[in-house]
């Protein structure tokens, strides 16, 4: 049987008992002669022109020369009339797996008998069936081990083994006085890596950066992978602290090249927690808590960077884990709020929309804005079901208030990164505007510029197939993304909204005023709707309308407010009242 050789370890070879030979011609009573002779001798592979055929065992010759007048019946005749014939043979490069695969198949007497081994073809030895149960079992065991102990995606150590070898290294630094550093690696931004290209391509991004993990550090340090993510390094015996931020700077210098996955080019950064043992640590657990804690500050400060451990941490990392646990039922508690802020026909003098803003009514913490909690919550993995109670209310409302108070109004919902990717969007959306009685074309949905081009064939799909559904759209934060305008000619995009930081330099002149002229133009270009956001000032409004912008949103009109909060000024608009302008002096955001 001609089968690949396996790698030495694994091979049948390690089975191998040296075992004499007989040629098929030898008399039967001299074969037993012989194992009389050596009480050690259990088989002997009986040869035909030095090729092995058969195998002849101490047992069942015993057995044979146990009844009466068999040597005299038998003794003459040849071995070759009582050998086992046709053994198993294989190669001693073989694998284990192999043998035991064609034991099983095609003789499993030869667990019993025993199995003959050559080496190119040429006779080197028997196994026997004792021994390979034996490395079997041994190998099971190994087997298991591993799964116990190690990650099966990248084979580094998993959180167990790397539990137990922390503990025993600070174990045996606390006898030599040594130092040890502990690194918590957080890859920033994997996520999105999952969600654009996949889960196989988030796999292989795991494999490959836990490659370069192992080739940045020394072959002394540990590197083990805790789940998703997450990887730790551990440093044994390190002269000095800052021998482990030379390895972190290291690290996250290695990151810096592009990954090729599935033929796509991917970056990602990481952001790492550093503590060290024994100075800031009396234990493994303390140890891997202050490295964890460091972790999630190097994130808050801005991701793709290191911070070692300090005391005032805890402090925020205990109101973090509040503010998570807090976050987690805020849906259900019906916490969450939508605010909606006025979007204004500068020429009408009219509102002819309202954009949909989350605000957190939290205990104890008063009304809480959307940049204090949404990157929590995307991190948390709770933004298509906030996504979802935004776009389900806001339907809900614009439709109350066509019924009720007669108004027609457009409401405009800002869509996350992972709801633009999820394939059910187009369906969602349609279902809702059946529930709530909502027309298509009184729902906008935003998506910044930055979404837009970081997304993929599924993002791009999902735009168009809301744009067949009737569903307006709009660019968000137009001019800050990236160059690549293409975008405008291939989606069906109906608006553009004028990023706040173009608005706000309007009254310094110089290059904001040149940049939202060009937005401007651009838009009336495209037959496009151009929104001015972030209106402040009757200065801004001023140049605004001097250069054709039509639409605007900002404090000057409005801030964002509750539903019923806003409806006396959706009433005196629609009846021409009131001035849609408010004092300047009362437009400014209030501290907190």
């Amino acid at each position: 049987m001609n089968l690949l050789p396996a790698e030495q370890e694994d091979q049948v070879g390690q089975l191998k008992k040296t075992c004499p030979t007989a040629p098929t011609q030898t008399l039967l009573s001299k074969v037993h002669d012989q194992f009389q002779r050596d009480e050690t001798l259990q088989t002997l592979v009986i040869t035909d022109a030095d090729r092995p055929v058969g195998l002849m065992n101490r047992n069942m010759l015993n057995e044979l020369f146990s009844r009466p007048f068999t040597r005299e019946l038998y003794g003459s005749s040849k071995v070759a009339e009582f050998m086992i014939p046709d053994p198993v043979i294989v190669e001693t490069e073989t694998s284990v797996d192999d043998l035991t695969r064609i034991i099983l198949n095609e003789k499993m007497s030869a667990m019993q008998d025993g199995f003959i081994l050559t080496h190119n073809e040429q006779y080197a030895g028997v196994g026997f069936g004792h021994d390979l149960l034996q490395l079997l079992s041994e190998r099971k065991q190994q087997h298991l081990f591993k799964l116990a102990h190690y990650d099966h995606l990248t084979g580094l150590p998993n959180r167990l083994m790397f539990v137990d070898r922390l503990t025993q290294a600070c174990l045996r630094a606390e006898r030599s006085q040594e130092m040890i550093g502990l690194l918590f690696v957080d890859l920033d931004r994997f996520k999105e890596v999952n969600d654009t290209l996949g889960h196989a391509a988030g796999d292989e991004l795991l494999i490959r950066v836990s490659e370069r993990l192992r080739f940045t550090v020394r072959k002394v340090d540990s590197v083990s992978r805790l789940g998703g993510d997450e990887f730790t390094v551990t440093l044994e015996g390190i002269p000095a602290e800052a021998t482990a931020s030379e390895v972190a700077n290291k690290i996250i210098a290695s990151l810096q090249a592009p990954f090729a996955i599935l033929g796509v080019d991917v970056t990602v950064t990481a952001s790492i927690g550093i503590s060290y043992f024994p100075a800031q640590a009396v234990d493994a657990e303390e140890l891997q808590r202050n490295a964890d804690v460091a972790m999630y500050q190097a994130k808050a400060d801005g991701k793709n960077r290191h911070r070692a451990f300090a005391e005032h941490m805890l402090v925020s990392d205990r109101a973090s884990l509040s503010m998570e646990s807090e976050l987690r039922n805020a849906l259900s508690r019906r916490e969450l709020e939508v605010y909606y802020q006025p979007q204004v026909d500068l020429v009408d003098q009219r509102i002819i929309g309202v954009e949909s803003l989350l605000r957190w009514n939290r205990p104890g913490h008063g009304v809480v804005g959307p940049g204090e909690f949404l990157a929590l919550a995307d991190e948390l993995g709770l933004m298509d079901d906030i996504g979802a109670f935004v776009l389900r209310e806001t339907c809900r409302q614009i439709v109350e208030w066509k019924k009720r108070l007669q108004v027609e109004l457009t409401g405009a919902v800002n869509l996350s990164f992972s709801q633009l990717e999820n394939r059910k969007l187009p369906g969602f959306v349609a279902q809702v505007l059946k529930e709530s009685g909502l027309e298509a074309s009184g729902l906008m949905l935003e998506v910044t510029e930055q979404t837009i081009m970081n997304s993929v064939e599924r993002s791009h799909a999902n735009i168009e197939r809301l744009g067949r559904l009737g569903v307006q759209l709009a660019i968000d934060d137009f001019g800050t993304g990236y160059s690549s305008l293409s975008y405008l000619l291939n989606l069906p995009i109906d608006r553009l909204k004028i990023d706040r930081c173009f608005i706000q330099g309007i009254e310094r002149g110089g290059k904001a005023r040149a940049l939202t002229r060009a937005i401007l133009n651009l838009a009336n270009s495209l037959e496009l709707r151009a929104v001015a956001e972030g209106v402040e000032t009757l200065s801004q409004l001023d140049f605004l309308k001097q250069n054709g912008c039509r639409f605007a949103q900002g404090f000057l009109f409005s801030r964002p407010l509750p539903a019923a909060v806003l409806e006396p000024l959706l009433l005196d608009a629609a009846s021409g009242a009131t001035s849609l302008v408010q004092p300047e002096v009362d437009v400014r955001p209030k501290p907190g």
